[in-house]
């Protein structure tokens, strides 16, 4: 069959699966540690200002989670708790990095 001659339902799950891909293309990009943008940022840092990488994980993470939670129909949790555990290892290892 062509791409053209596809179903509404067909074509209806393929953009589904294209605006999936966008959506974790996008979400790998944040700076937050440990997403390829929080490594990203670490490299550009460098690791003398880790602790810069740790502040930024923390507040994108806190800000990126409660948006998704209050602007999204669903009110799912599972993003923001995926967010919050990433703030608090960052939270964590800023913690351990200030006691040495």
């Amino acid at each position: 069959p062509h791409l053209l001659d596809l179903t509404d339902n067909a074509k209806e799950f393929l953009v589904m699966l294209m605006e999936i891909s966008l959506f974790w293309a996008v979400l790998n990009l944040l700076p937050v540690l440990p997403l390829d943008g929080g490594q990203m940022l670490n490299a550009v840092l460098g690791p003398q200002r880790i602790q810069i990488t740790l502040w930024v994980t923390i507040l994108v993470a806190v800000l990126v989670g409660l948006a998704v939670f209050l602007l999204t129909r669903t009110h799912s949790l599972l993003f923001p708790i995926f967010m919050g555990m990433f703030a608090w290892q960052a939270f964590q290892a800023l913690r351990n990095a200030r006691w040495r």
